[in-house]
């Protein structure tokens, strides 16, 4: 049985008591069960059309992986739950906005993201919070390398970058700006569009976490570095919004020229949401670099 090294291991977590409803909720060390509204948006290409399935489920957090059963009783019974979400290969875990479940979390596997909700935003920020205690050090386990919270994205979406977005409504483009997949052919079709603080990542499908030999030396992000592609904010000279399309324009500066990246979201306010995140990093990061400077 693997032992985990002195850098992965985690702190017991308080017991937490909360009102006894449809089962017993309690965190003891990295365990939680609870049930939880989950919705599934199976990661393929958006403009495919696919069921949207929001069901409850009664959630098992383990030491690595999170069980998805249909009840209590049925786990009780020890029969084999309908997902099971290996926590040490996820993608990324965040806190998220969805259009029906509002303020969820979403767990991102190499293929598919889930979003999961419990009945209040306390309660699941609490399962944010052990989701994370769990993924940290499962993911160091798995990949013999220490792991920091500073490699997780802030945001995260699937989208399919385009190369003739359908708009009702072209936008204007006086200049004749290219779209940035005549340059980058390999960038077009479905990606995962992450907001870092200080920088904006584009990463393909279907990839997992790398260790120590196949990573930046800044570990940041934690791929293989033909994985993905960074978009540094500041060679972003405009971005946008417009019908199911987030666009970002970049300028002359950029290591590829000016160009447009048209990404596709799954509806219109898919796309008014990264536009408003990025917005607000943009903001607050320019705040802490004024108090900075103001000392």
């Amino acid at each position: 049985m693997e032992r985990a090294p002195p850098w992965c291991s985690r702190q017991r977590l308080r017991t937490v008591r909360l009102p006894r409803k449809s089962c017993e909720r309690a965190v003891v060390s990295a365990h939680r069960r609870s049930v939880l509204a989950f919705f599934f948006h199976f990661s393929m290409d958006v403009t495919t059309t696919h069921p949207e399935k929001l069901r409850k489920y009664y959630a098992l957090l383990g030491d690595r992986a999170l069980e998805l059963h249909e009840s209590e009783k049925t786990q009780k019974k020890k029969r084999h739950p309908r997902h099971i979400i290996d926590m040490s290969t996820c993608f990324n875990v965040h806190r998220h906005y969805e259009g029906k479940l509002k303020y969820c979390i979403a767990v991102m596997t190499p293929d598919e993201t889930f979003f999961l909700k419990d009945e209040t935003d306390i309660a699941t920020d609490e399962w944010f919070d052990c989701l994370i205690s769990v993924l940290i050090p499962s993911r160091a386990l798995h990949l013999g390398r220490p792991v920091l919270a500073s490699e997780f994205f802030e945001y995260a979406w699937d989208v399919t970058i385009v190369s003739h977005p359908k708009l009702k409504k072209p936008m204007p483009n006086p200049d004749k700006i290219p779209n940035m997949c005549k340059k980058e052919p390999s960038w077009m079709g479905f990606q995962r569009l992450c907001f870092y603080p200080h920088t904006i990542i584009l990463c393909k499908k279907g990839i997992e976490p790398a260790g120590l030999k196949d990573l930046h030396p800044s570990c940041i992000p934690p791929f293989r570095q033909n994985d993905f592609t960074e978009l540094s904010r500041k060679y972003i000279a405009t971005f946008g919004c417009q019908e199911k399309y987030f666009m970002m324009r970049m300028g002359r500066a950029s290591p590829s020229g000016t160009a447009e990246i048209w990404a596709l979201c799954e509806n219109e306010e898919v796309a008014s949401e990264i536009h408003d995140c990025l917005n607000k990093i943009i903001e607050r990061e320019s705040e802490k670099k004024k108090k900075i400077v103001n000392g």
